[in-house]
């Protein structure tokens, strides 16, 4: 796990996005490819960038203290390749089984452990719908590398969007 990204100034705590995948497996490596792509922009010194892997405890600590924990993953919905959902694991009204993760369990058992530790800063989880994500393989999809930039706007919008 990396952390990448400078802490909010004057002690507002920053917001941690946190992408989580399997970079052997194709596209299903989404989130960790969209933090390497927000990590070659000039972002605000209020986002900080962590390379969750495939998801474990020592993501706590990335959880601890945050403004807002934006979690981006593959989605295991029917919908085509590169489409961006958001999932709102407190319940958000209509947001609760959006979709599955292929993390759920991991990031559902992760949810949990930070609960009985501390409390919770707002989550969303956005998730990118795959292409392949059993051939094994260093790259995304065409389909996804298309779409990349696009995915890393809509988290890097999520993660600057400030709800009340």
């Amino acid at each position: 796990m990396t952390a990448e990204g400078l802490h909010g100034q004057r002690g507002t705590p920053p917001v941690a996005v946190i992408g989580v995948g399997n970079l052997l497996l194709s596209d299903e490596g989404i989130g960790v490819h969209v933090i390497r792509a927000l990590s070659r922009r000039r972002l605000p010194r209020c986002i900080e960038l962590v390379d969750g892997g495939t998801v474990g405890l020592p993501l706590l600590e990335a959880m601890r203290n945050r403004r807002k924990v934006i979690i981006v993953d593959a989605a295991a919905v029917k919908a085509p390749p590169g489409a961006v959902f958001r999932w709102y694991p407190a319940g958000r009204a209509g947001t609760k089984n959006l979709f599955h993760s292929a993390h759920t369990e991991g990031i559902q058992d992760l949810l949990n452990a930070s609960r009985a530790l501390f409390d919770l800063p707002p989550i969303v989880c956005v998730g990118v719908v795959p292409r392949d994500i059993s051939t094994p393989g260093l790259r995304l999809s065409r389909e996804l590398r298309r779409r990349l930039p696009a995915i890393a706007d809509a988290v890097l919008r999520e993660a600057l969007y400030r709800r009340s």
